[in-house]
């Protein structure tokens, strides 16, 4: 089904899983906000590949951890694609095989927290009244 009236957010959209699916909204034919925290490189070469095939993104470096940052984010991506309609959390960090819980690094698990959990609730806070106003969107929270 294309999608050419829709507007995506994919958070880590850059690479993995979030490319992919940066990727596929594209060609299904979606405005996608590549989001990145930490490689500019990966995420200039997804918003490439989509605009070589004709599609529209934007690459936005954001710590979904922030809400002030997200928030900018969702602003920003309104401003130059249009409405959000589309809201794919993927971000995520994991342990780095830190070990067992009782050995874990608290800094590091407040880090997880932070990006895994609080993230979603700051995108989310982000697009939701927007779509609600609208009566459209889709949100999907990913998670492992």
């Amino acid at each position: 089904m294309r999608q050419d009236t829709q507007v995506a957010i994919v958070t880590g959209g850059a690479r993995g899983i979030g490319r992919a699916i940066s990727l596929r909204l594209a060609r299904e034919g979606a405005a996608v906000c590549v989001n990145y925290a930490a490689r500019a490189d990966a995420a200039n070469a997804v918003a490439a590949e989509i605009a070589t095939a004709g599609g529209r993104a934007i690459v936005a470096e954001a710590d979904v951890a922030d809400a002030d940052v997200v928030s900018r984010m969702v602003a920003r991506a309104e401003a130059e694609l249009g409405p959000v309609t589309i809201l794919v959390n993927n971000a995520g960090v994991g342990s780095g095989g830190a070990g067992s819980l009782d050995t874990f690094d608290p800094a590091q698990m407040a880090r997880m927290r932070a990006v895994n959990a609080d993230g979603v609730i700051h995108t989310v806070r982000a697009v939701a009244p927007g779509m609600r106003a609208r009566g459209h969107g889709r949100i999907v929270n990913i998670a492992s």
